[in-house]
């Protein structure tokens, strides 16, 4: 049903395109962002409301797993493999998103050690999957609360990697201008002619929410951050059965499955890249 309710989004968004008189170039870069810190990376146009049909219809989605918390019993399935699949994430070539002589950062938060998590690995993955994009980072500074033995974490980064490479063993903070927060390094840190990923997984959804919040009232940090890969906790995700636990009851702000789209859509219309994690 999930792979018809895709197929069915992309048609409709191929006869409003039409209808609006849209070009293939418009579909694949969609709109611009400021025109001089683009102009600086040799680049004109973000993908940033392309690839649309990551997300699948918002009422579709609500629709179908609101019935199927009404009509089924609750429960949590072990994380797989299949679970953990990353391949459907549309990671940008170094053409399409900035040129070679851009300074490219990673910002991890919720790191875990190099090559393992709970969520598979993080920081290799970019490292590798990037790298196979023609994109190489050219500083990686990431956060993880969970006290682990360093040697656990730098034992298994490679040598190139771990010379560019700050690993922060503390919990990331969400008060602005707080010097533990993420935001603020980017902030303080980056240029509008960098190209800059941001990762946000901490699964602490108050955390999480409150940095979103800041990025999306902060039209600098909107201009700064090119890519955004967030795990958004949310009732009414299929990840409830596998391994989330049942966020049906949970209180967080923004913590429903509409409000997910509602921050991702918001997010690409302003030029962010953003792509849902797990």
């Amino acid at each position: 049903m999930l792979t018809l309710m895709v197929a069915l989004c992309a048609a409709q968004r191929a006869r409003r395109s039409s209808n609006r008189g849209e070009t293939a170039r418009d579909r694949k870069f969609g709109r611009p962002r400021n025109g001089l810190a683009r102009a600086r990376r040799g680049v004109t146009r973000d993908d940033a409301v392309a690839r649309r049909c990551e997300l699948i219809s918002l009422f579709s989605v609500r629709t179908l797993f609101s019935k199927t918390l009404v009509l089924y019993k609750y429960t949590t399935h072990t994380i797989d493999s299949k679970t953990l699949d990353k391949s459907y994430m549309m990671v940008p070539f170094i053409h399409e998103v900035t040129i070679p002589t851009a300074y490219k950062w990673l910002f991890d938060v919720g790191a875990s050690t190099y090559n393992k998590g709970a969520g598979g690995a993080s920081q290799s993955w970019f490292v590798d999957t990037y790298r196979k994009h023609g994109i190489e980072f050219d500083r990686i500074i990431g956060w993880e609360a969970k006290q682990i033995d360093p040697n656990k974490q730098w034992s298994t980064v490679p040598a190139d990697i771990k010379r560019k490479t700050s690993w922060y063993n503390i919990p990331a903070k969400a008060v602005v201008g707080d010097p533990d927060n993420p935001l603020t390094f980017i902030k303080e840190l980056t240029k509008a002619e960098d190209y800059v990923v941001f990762k946000l997984d901490i699964d602490t959804p108050a955390v999480e929410v409150a940095l979103v919040q800041q990025l999306m009232d902060d039209e600098d940090l909107l201009e700064l951050i090119d890519e955004f890969y967030f795990e958004h906790h949310v009732s009414g995700s299929p990840m409830q059965w596998h391994g989330w636990g049942n966020l049906t009851t949970s209180k967080v702000t923004l913590g429903r499955i509409e409000d997910s789209y509602n921050i991702f859509t918001f997010l690409r219309e302003r030029g962010v890249r953003a792509h849902s994690w797990v």
